[in-house]
């Protein structure tokens, strides 16, 4: 059979790439190839069909289909399984010569013959056809659809391709993908459905005559005991695969759903989902759900109390006095008017009245600060502040800060925000001294200088007691000197961090003043870059350009 004879069938598409005739010199071999040297077998069974091919002509069959290229074996394991293939065919060669050429004679008639093997792992199948000799007969399909379960092969049976060898003369020596495993399919994870959100936006709501309202911030989320946190989905079973021999594919299940559970929160005893074990705020850490519980206090349970410490939100319903010390590892809020006291929270500040400080009142949060106005205090956040007024106050904000409801009016003070400071009107017409800061981290910046006066009074203190050597001084010495230690100590971690985050920060340019109007006396720094206001400005902008404070 010529070579010419063979260029009618679709299936056999790439069959001049099977043959290479590169005498003397192995072909190039591919991902997918086997290669046969002349004296294989195979060789000499394909020079006794095709009387064509030369005697120093390798052989190259491929075990992709030459339909669409596609196998079902990953590329790690594609070298395993050519020597499997090889191995295969070896056996399947030196078996089809003993028949051909019994005890050394010249060849009998044989019929063709299908040979059909597995992969080593069951998943494909494949089929090759070695032609007839001499007289012997062709196979029918009935006859190669008989072969494939006397080899094992009982599931997935490319029928398209069995069909198309019928009459196909050019469809020996390659390999037909004959039968492909059915792949499991994997059970799908369990999953969380939130009933709740997990972002809260704080959002300043105006109220009548357009004027913001402190009271409602959507800072939290009220919740009931025994309410619904979120759904808990459970995972599938997934669905099991077969091989081309009929076993079962095992299919992996799903894996179970990450419930983030927190503090105050249980799993309901079917499992289906996640309740709020008392009542209180819901908040969302970063990894799990938790109720803080809420502390409600009235104007008048604050009369004889002055300190105040609570593991959850503390909700003030009326004003505080001076000399109060509040303390709460949530949210504070206060709907009355604060005076000289110190608040710490553990997350956000909202004081819905406002703060008249009289230069003795604190606020530190580790998240946001809001106010109706502030007075003459001391503000730390180290997220943003958020005011309709801010008049001779202390600021020190780690993100930015923004005077834009009501009036929003900065007048005096110093402000130190890492990025913006954004206000309708900065200073005053009376030309009121107003410090903008911008850069850095002021919180930490603050932190340490706090922390340097104390260590400078403290040596003083010491210096005098060890001049002066009263009696019974000892004992008050030796307490000075470890307070100094531990300061010292505090100090140096703190610089190492501050040195640490100063290498990784890198300016975005977004350190910037912007405002409807400024007034002289105004003074904003950069850096080491200052400008100063000398002249009322509308539609101001102050940034730092090419090193230098420049307004624009």
């Amino acid at each position: 059979m010529s070579r010419n004879e063979r260029n009618s069938s679709g299936i056999s598409r790439g069959i001049e790439d099977r043959s290479l005739r590169q005498r003397g010199h192995a072909p190039s071999e591919s991902r997918s190839n086997l290669l046969f040297p002349p004296e294989h077998g195979l060789c000499q069974l394909w020079r006794l069909w095709d009387h064509q091919v030369g005697e120093k002509e390798w052989l190259r069959i491929s075990l992709s289909p030459p339909e669409d290229g596609k196998i079902p074996i990953s590329k790690e394991k594609m070298e395993k399984e050519k020597r499997w293939v090889q191995i295969l065919l070896d056996h399947v060669a030196t078996a089809r010569i003993a028949q051909v050429f019994p005890d050394g004679r010249g060849p009998v008639d044989q019929d063709e013959a299908a040979v059909v093997f597995p992969s080593s792992d069951e998943l494909v199948a494949w089929l090759l056809l070695l032609p007839p000799v001499g007289t012997g007969k062709t196979l029918t399909v009935s006859e190669i659809q008989k072969a494939l379960p006397e080899h094992g092969v009982i599931y997935g049976v490319d029928w398209n391709t069995l069909c198309n060898l019928s009459g196909c003369a050019q469809r020996y020596f390659q390999l037909f993908r004959i039968a492909v495993s059915k792949p499991p399919i994997p059970g799908q994870d369990g999953r969380v459905e939130d009933c709740y959100s997990r972002d809260l936006v704080p959002e300043v709501q105006l109220g009548e005559l357009e004027q913001p309202d402190y009271h409602v911030l959507n800072l939290e989320q009220p919740i009931e005991e025994g309410d619904v946190i979120c759904r808990i989905i459970p995972p599938t079973r997934g669905m099991p695969g077969r091989t081309v021999t009929g076993k079962v594919i095992p299919a992996p299940p799903g894996r179970e759903a990450v419930v983030p559970q927190g503090r105050n929160t249980q799993i309901s005893s079917d499992g289906t989902c996640l309740v709020a074990q008392r009542k209180g705020h819901l908040n969302f850490t970063g990894y799990y759900f938790q109720v803080k519980p809420v502390w409600e206090v009235s104007e008048e349970e604050l009369e004889n109390k002055e300190k105040i410490n609570f593991l959850g939100d503390i909700h003030i319903h009326g004003d505080v006095r001076e000399g109060v010390f509040i303390c709460a590892s949530g949210n504070i809020q206060i709907d009355g008017v604060l005076e000289t006291c110190t608040v710490q929270a553990g997350e956000n500040i909202v004081l819905a009245s406002g703060v008249q400080g009289r230069d003795h009142a604190t606020l530190q949060a580790q998240k946001s600060v809001y106010a109706k106005y502030m007075e003459h205090c001391q503000v730390f956040a180290r997220e943003n502040v958020y005011a309709d007024c801010l008049i001779n106050c202390q600021v020190y904000a780690n993100g930015s800060v923004y005077v834009r409801t009501g009036r929003g009016t900065l007048i005096g003070g110093t402000v130190q925000a890492a990025c913006e400071v954004s206000a309708n009107t900065v200073g005053s017409k009376a030309e009121c001294s107003t410090q903008v800061f911008l850069g850095g981290k002021p919180c930490e910046q603050a932190e340490r200088a706090y922390i340097s006066q104390e260590i400078q009074a403290k040596e003083r203190e010491l210096a005098e007691l060890e001049a002066d050597s009263p009696q019974g001084a000892e004992q008050r010495k030796a307490k000075l000197r470890l307070h100094l230690c531990v300061a010292r100590m505090k100090l140096e971690k703190m610089d190492k961090e501050m040195d640490l985050s100063q290498q990784e920060y890198m300016s975005d340019d977004g350190e910037r003043l912007v405002c409807d109007m400024v007034y002289p006396g105004t003074v904003v720094t950069i850096g080491h870059s200052s400008l100063t206001i000398t002249g009322e400005q509308r539609k101001c902008t102050v940034s730092l350009v090419d090193g230098e404070v420049t307004r624009c």
